[in-house]
């Protein structure tokens, strides 16, 4: 992501993938996560969208090797979105 503090979005409890480029994918999240543990915030939404679920499986790939994260799954019935629990 862009360190130019104009140019950095603040993320809540959720981040939609569909608004960037899929090169950018794993900038995301990471930022997404590091906002996250900054806000003190354990359990995160990210959406993904259903489609073909390139960006789901790219973003799973992402989840399973990055070190904040404990698990994730599903959102419930809506697999357009995954829920991020991450470590204390």
């Amino acid at each position: 992501m862009d360190t130019d503090n104009e140019n950095i979005i603040d993320f809540g409890y959720e981040c939609d993938l569909h608004f960037f480029h899929p090169k950018d994918t794993k900038n995301v999240i990471y930022e997404f996560i590091e906002q996250a543990k900054s806000k003190k915030l354990q359990k995160i939404r990210l959406v993904h969208g259903k489609g073909k679920s390139v960006k789901k499986k790219m973003a799973h790939k992402i989840l399973e090797e990055h070190p904040d994260v404990k698990t994730f799954t599903d959102d419930s019935y809506n697999w357009g979105a995954t829920i991020i629990v991450l470590k204390k």
